[in-house]
């Protein structure tokens, strides 16, 4: 089995390599160097380069623009027991895989800095386990109008102008770790669609507060397996633990920011940056969120019988309150720091799992957490998170930069007899700021045994390969 297990990991290593391999090229072929005022102006340039994308001007303060982006992974870890390979059915305690996490085709419109049109679509989440010729699909369709001469806009449309954090309205290619952690989306792929829903928003900034609200339709997905109707939930036979509900009621979210050194001003979109990478200035910022979906949780109390009548609804409840810090520093190192509480209420001993592209499916005796590289993501209870990181104070060549990051995970969900513990580390070698990355993380997650007690941790390496332009 050791053998066996060494045998699988060459895929890993061979990774490994090839990522080191192309830091070590670029070293040798440069020397490191302070970050002086001519090398800013080289990395400026560069940036500005894949920032702007392709702009269109149509006269006046109008203009069209259009981007592309993609995230391309390799991961190789260990899968949670009872797991089947999802392509050979075979039994299985490993992975090695390459998958397309992200991909994206942007376009924007600004019409005399009044009106705005945005547009995203793409593919999120496009393994290699039988999911060929996915098809693309609108995830952003929203415009919004600028209120007289202010920095305050309403808008409507498919949008992700949400609620809860600064890590709930994230951008996936300007993170300091790999990914999202998941409950910072708390609802996601249950009634939204890929965390965006269908509704009305507010967006603006006054004084040093900037916010963000928004009122939303729910996506009920008829062929939803996570959104029950009370003759469903009735016939699983559970007591006392809330299910997640289908529901007609409006979902409310907000966000607001106090800024006390930079102010960010808000952006064109609702994705928040999580670092400026040191080039905006010194930031502390200050928030507080939430989201709230009214009737969305359903449950039937000890002793009671099984029934559609037995049904008691309630809504979910989830607030954060986080802290975001940014610090430029001597030679162009940048040190970045933000920590999140979240406290989520969902009903009796919520739980639900998420397996990101999970490639392993269940043998029919998997952990109640799921198969492959599930893990219970969210649940009645609160979550603690801590994420810093640090640009280092020199470049490979022109405009490269390496960032070590790490982040730690605390969770304690009254579904569970155990809190538990979790941790990422990585690296990004920011080839050209965040447009162009390659990134290498290890991360961990808790298993849980029949009985709800905390029982191991499995790991899952993930090398990724990021384009922005």
């Amino acid at each position: 089995m050791r053998f066996e297990k060494l045998f699988k990991m060459r895929y890993t290593l061979l990774i490994v390599l090839l990522f080191c391999g192309s830091l070590s090229t670029v070293f040798a072929s440069s020397t490191s160097q302070e970050h002086t005022e001519e090398e800013k102006s080289v990395e400026a340039k560069a940036l500005e380069k894949f920032t702007k994308g392709l702009t269109i001007p149509v006269g006046g303060k109008s203009y069209f623009k259009y981007g592309i982006g993609a995230q391309t992974w390799f991961r190789s870890g260990e899968m949670n027991p009872g797991t089947l390979n999802s392509n050979t059915k075979e039994p299985t305690s490993y992975v090695n895989d390459f998958a397309m996490r992200r991909l994206r085709l942007l376009a924007y419109s600004n019409i005399e800095n009044k009106y705005f049109i945005f547009t995203q679509i793409g593919i999120t989440s496009h393994p290699t386990d039988g999911t060929a010729h996915q098809p693309i699909f609108v995830h952003d369709f929203w415009g919004k109008i600028r209120l007289g001469n202010t920095n305050n806009f309403i808008g409507a449309g498919q949008h992700m102008f949400m609620g809860l954090s600064r890590l709930s309205l994230v951008s996936y290619w300007r993170t300091n770790t790999l990914d999202n952690p998941s409950f910072n989306f708390p609802q996601v792929n249950v009634t939204d669609d890929f965390v965006r829903q269908m509704g009305v928003f507010f967006q603006g900034m006054t004084g040093r507060f900037k916010y963000m609200a928004s009122v939303n339709q729910p996506f009920q997905p008829s062929n939803s397996s996570k959104i029950l109707t009370k003759e469903e939930l009735a016939s699983r036979k559970v007591a006392d633990q809330a299910f997640n509900l289908r529901t007609a009621d409006l979902s409310y979210n907000a966000y607001l920011e106090y800024h006390f050194f930079t102010k960010e001003k808000p952006g064109f979109t609702p994705f928040n940056t999580m670092s400026h990478l040191g080039r905006k200035g010194r930031f502390l910022n200050l928030g507080a969120g939430f989201r709230y979906d009214g009737g969305a949780m359903g449950y039937i109390e000890e002793g009671s019988d099984f029934s559609a009548e037995n049904v008691k609804t309630t809504g979910s409840l989830a607030t954060a309150i986080d802290l975001f810090y940014e610090e430029p520093m001597a030679k162009g190192a940048v040190l970045n720091l933000y920590g999140a509480f979240y406290r989520f209420d969902y009903g009796p001993n919520y739980l639900n799992t998420i397996g990101v592209m999970n490639p392993g499916i269940s043998d029919g005796s998997a952990l109640p957490q799921g198969a492959g590289i599930s893990q219970y993501y969210l649940g009645t209870g609160n979550v603690g998170y801590l994420n810093a990181a640090y640009i280092l104070p020199f470049t490979i060549g022109e405009v490269g930069r390496l960032q070590p990051w790490a982040a730690l995970q605390y969770k304690d969900f009254e579904g569970l007899k155990d809190a538990s513990m979790q941790y990422d580390i990585g690296m990004h070698y920011l080839i050209v700021g965040h447009n162009i990355k390659l990134s290498m993380a290890y991360s961990t997650r808790p298993i849980y045994n029949e009985n709800m007690e905390l029982d191991s941790s499995k790991g899952l390496f993930i090398t990724q390969m990021q384009f922005r332009f």
